[in-house]
């Protein structure tokens, strides 16, 4: 996910975000859309490459959900080393995160945090008083993987067996497994329907809306649907689609 930030200009300090399609312009570059830490770990890292020709100052920090609150405000059992650090152009550097137990998570499911990467480029003296500094934000899905269910292929046998339920005015998705499953779209028919990035958490569904009633009602039985899997990879699995009893 990538956000926008404008910093301020000489005469107000304004702040806001605007959420746009993964890797949209900025120069630094994730080495990849998602991060999985297993219980046993000591730490995993996230490469980030400065492919641009000037620069880039980089503050990196982890939120539980809280997409809008500062850093110094956030408590999460992982630390990065380093939070801040520069990085040339044409140049890399390796984060590491670690998680510190500070909080219990649970040990028969998945937690998640988001990795939050705000790219801050240097400033410029061809600025003037109305033009704006501005910053760009990746943020990307942490998920913390107990050890007693970390297994490749039970990861994908969860993410393939998601159970589709259709209502009168809606497509109710149940996930019995202890895994966060991200899903992209859906067809059912001929009529494809986008999801922004929904997860559907751990032995628990969610309700999607469908706006035309005649889509599910018209006798499809079927369902093809697409969800990200631990490597950013999209996948896609045709399965039954059930009317609820």
């Amino acid at each position: 996910m990538k956000n926008i930030f404008i910093l301020m200009t000489k005469k107000s300090l304004f702040l806001f975000f605007i959420i746009f399609p993964l890797f949209s312009t900025a120069n630094v570059i994730i080495s990849g859309t998602r991060v999985i830490y297993v219980e046993n770990e000591q730490e995993t890292t996230v490469k980030l490459t400065n492919e641009g020709n000037f620069p880039v100052l980089i503050q990196s920090w982890i939120d539980g959900g809280e997409i809008n609150a500062s850093p110094e405000n956030l408590n999460v059992p992982f630390v990065i080393t380093p939070p801040v650090v520069r990085i040339e152009a044409d140049q890399a550097q390796t984060l590491r995160l670690s998680y510190t137990a500070s909080k219990e998570l649970p040990k028969d499911r998945e937690s998640v945090y988001w990795l939050n990467i705000l790219e801050i480029p240097p400033s410029s003296k061809t600025l003037t008083a109305n033009q704006l500094q501005i910053a760009y934000r990746s943020r990307i899905k942490l998920f913390y993987r107990p050890l007693s269910i970390n297994e490749t292929k039970k990861v994908i046998e969860a993410a393939e067996s998601l159970i589709f339920v259709k209502n009168k005015n809606s497509v109710d998705v149940y996930n019995h497994s202890p895994y966060y499953i991200s899903l992209v779209s859906f067809n059912i028919g001929n009529n494809e329907r986008a999801i922004d990035g929904e997860m559907i958490s751990p032995f628990n569904h969610f309700s999607f809306k469908i706006d035309d009633a005649s889509v599910i009602n018209q006798g499809n039985n079927t369902i093809i649907y697409n969800y990200v899997n631990d490597w950013g990879a999209l996948k896609s699995v045709n399965t039954k689609i059930e009317n609820k009893n």
